[in-house]
């Protein structure tokens, strides 16, 4: 990109990025330029440049020079986006974080929040290390909040989650990390658990490694989990009481972090269940017959489609869609 071809300055964007860009039209030009795949992936190859060199040389003015010496092996398309240099990188730094597709973290001088947020529909995991240890991998269309100071000096490590997110949290006995929904609280010292939570559907908490405590916010019960274990929740009818328990965890709801989902003899109710809540189609079958059937396998990373074309293929099925329902059809399993 050539200077002239857009009226945004370096000084601009480091404003923006810092919550100082008071002026509209302005503020409104730069969420533009940020909105085009080439410039947020200049940006994101960029910022990968400059981390290194400040991994390589101590000070500032080392660590330009090392930047220099890495931008001559950066793509040329990058090298002539004068609008991301150094000096942004210098000021953003502590700011914007560019992972996996990308990632920002918006930080106002009103607030002392910094957000987390995934912006764009990508094939690997955003993974998200905070100023405590812990990493968070963030699904997509979720969001993180939490205060900077707080995480690093705070009595406790506090997070607000809108969304889904995996959670490894750095073991810090004296300071528990606790993830917020907008119904429960979430709380451990040190371990690896998901937490997913939408405003249809009481928040979901599955354990991979150590302990957590749940509290919903509308029951005065708690709920312990361990390694291999999730909520189970009701709510009850024509009310907004929530019924928590502990059920073995199923591991496929994974699948958006870790790229495999596993079935043993499995009935297709449990797999039509699991792809329907996993890839959010709705999944129906056009007899009952058909969700005795069962299924042994093992996918990595594939589509929804291939991953129905294996049943089909396996149980000698079809299917159909309707008003975006998918229909499994034939006669069952012998």
């Amino acid at each position: 990109m050539e200077e002239n071809e857009h009226p945004i300055t370096e000084d601009h964007i480091i404003r923006y990025l810092n919550g100082r860009l008071n002026d509209d039209d302005v503020r409104q030009k730069v969420e533009e330029w940020l909105s085009a795949p080439e410039n947020r992936k200049s940006a994101q190859d960029t910022f990968k440049a400059w981390e290194l060199s400040l991994l390589a040389s101590p000070t500032q003015k080392d660590s330009q020079e090392a930047f220099k010496q890495l931008q001559k092996h950066l793509p040329i398309e990058q090298k002539s986006t004068k609008q991301i240099s150094i000096w942004w990188y210098a000021a953003a730094a502590s700011v914007i974080i560019v992972l996996g597709s990308l990632l920002w973290i918006n930080r106002t001088v009103s607030t002392p929040e910094t957000i987390l947020t995934s912006i764009e529909s990508i094939e690997d995991v955003l993974v998200a290390p905070i100023e405590d240890g812990s990493q968070i991998s963030i699904d997509q269309g979720s969001t993180i909040t939490y205060n900077k100071e707080e995480i690093i000096n705070g009595s406790q490590r506090k997070v607000a989650l809108t969304g889904q997110a995996f959670f490894e949290v750095d073991h810090q006995p004296d300071r528990p990390f606790i993830v917020s929904t907008s119904d429960a609280e979430i709380t451990v010292l040190g371990t690896k658990f998901m937490v997913k939570t939408y405003d249809d559907a009481p928040t979901k908490v599955l354990v991979t490694e150590g302990k957590v405590r749940v509290n919903y916010l509308n029951t005065p019960e708690e709920i312990i989990l361990t390694a291999e274990q999730e909520t189970d929740l009701e709510v009850e009818e024509n009310t907004n009481v929530v019924k928590p328990a502990v059920k073995p965890s199923d591991d496929n709801q994974l699948y958006w972090k870790t790229g495999v989902m596993t079935f043993r003899n499995a009935s297709l109710a449990q797999v039509l269940e699991t792809l329907s809540k996993e890839f959010d189609t709705p999944i129906t079958t056009s007899n009952e017959e058909i969700l005795d059937c069962t299924l042994t396998a093992t996918f990595k990373k594939q589509s929804l489609e291939t991953i129905l074309e294996v049943i089909k293929t396996t149980h000698q099925l079809e299917s159909s869609e309707e008003n975006g329902t998918i229909v499994i059809l034939g006669n069952g399993c012998n």
